[in-house]
């Protein structure tokens, strides 16, 4: 072994080679993410409602196939767009953000982990305040295909 490699053998390590085998190994973080999720499950179990597209109240036939064009019109203007945020969010910060060569899938996987997180607290955070500013009062939310997008 050469003096050179000598000396860059002993070179301390840059500060940040040893941060994700430190978050990794406290398990801290993953009780903490559980009990947010049961949370966050508590929440959409009591706060929130579906949106009453699709659902029919009547036996009238004209009735129920203007309902199923609504929804059917909300459902060809509205997923699109979900469609192209949500490929967005998951394949482009999945694979723009990540540190492929030192954590290869393990960063991926927590990406889409944060990308999830940050959905079902937008759902909830946005049809909150909207309830608050625009209606005033406090009701469930109403989850509809605006909302998820």
């Amino acid at each position: 072994m050469t003096e050179q490699e000598k000396k860059l053998s002993h070179q301390p390590a840059p500060y940040y080679a040893n941060a994700a085998r430190t978050i990794t190994n406290s398990r801290g973080w993953e009780t903490m993410f559980f009990f947010a999720e049961a949370c966050m499950i508590i929440f959409y179990c009591v706060g929130t409602t579906f949106t009453t597209h699709g659902k029919s109240w009547t036996s009238d036939p004209a009735e129920i196939a203007a309902q199923q064009t609504a929804a059917t019109m909300s459902i060809v203007t509205y997923y699109p767009m979900w469609q192209d945020i949500h490929v967005m969010v998951f394949v482009g910060f999945g694979f723009l953000m990540v540190f492929l060569k030192t954590h290869s899938w393990s960063s991926i996987g927590f990406t889409f982990l944060v990308a999830a997180w940050a959905i079902q607290c937008s759902v909830l955070f946005f049809g909150f305040w909207k309830l608050v500013i625009y209606k005033g009062h406090l009701e469930k939310i109403n989850i509809d295909m605006p909302l998820l997008i």
